[in-house]
């Protein structure tokens, strides 16, 4: 049969010093190793805190000079956006000039062409320079029309 042991409470128990210095040594060993996490916690906390602490100095920094670079970037197409269009109001004067020029010189031939519709004289000089010239007498021969078409030249050229 099976015996059973029972340990009271009143007899003392016989533990060796061997057991008693392994028990503290574990007790000190488990402090120690508690310790050194503490300690690896703390420190992983501050290079945390020191990573974060560089990680946004430097996205200010680059942020600043992302700004500056864009203003920079921005100044110089502003400028070159500045110079095409004086460059543009250079051309529209130009060319508002040319159109205003144009415009005076139909209106002079509109003013002409009207003055010589009106003009009777030049209408039967017209008349006669085309009969003499369709005339079957002078077909093939210009210049028997060589004085009307002289007369022609003279009386156009001083209404111009």
């Amino acid at each position: 049969m099976a015996q059973e042991l029972s340990i009271s409470t009143k007899t003392p128990v016989n533990i060796s010093d061997k057991v008693i210095m392994e028990a503290l040594q574990s007790s000190q060993n488990r402090n120690s190793i508690i310790n050194k996490i503490d300690q690896e916690k703390y420190i992983a906390k501050k290079v945390r805190d020191e990573y974060t602490k560089i990680e946004s100095k430097t996205l200010d920094e680059f942020a600043e000079k992302l700004s500056r670079a864009s203003k920079e970037y921005f100044d110089g197409k502003t400028k070159e956006t500045e110079a095409v269009n004086s460059g543009r109001d250079t051309n529209v004067s130009t060319l508002k000039q040319q159109i205003s020029l144009l415009h005076n010189n139909i209106e002079g031939l509109i003013k002409k062409q009207n003055s010589q519709k009106n003009d009777k004289s030049l209408q039967n000089l017209k008349t006669e320079i085309l009969s003499c010239l369709t005339n079957k007498d002078n077909a093939g021969q210009p210049l028997q029309c060589y004085d009307l078409i002289q007369e022609f030249k003279k009386v156009t050229s001083k209404s111009i």
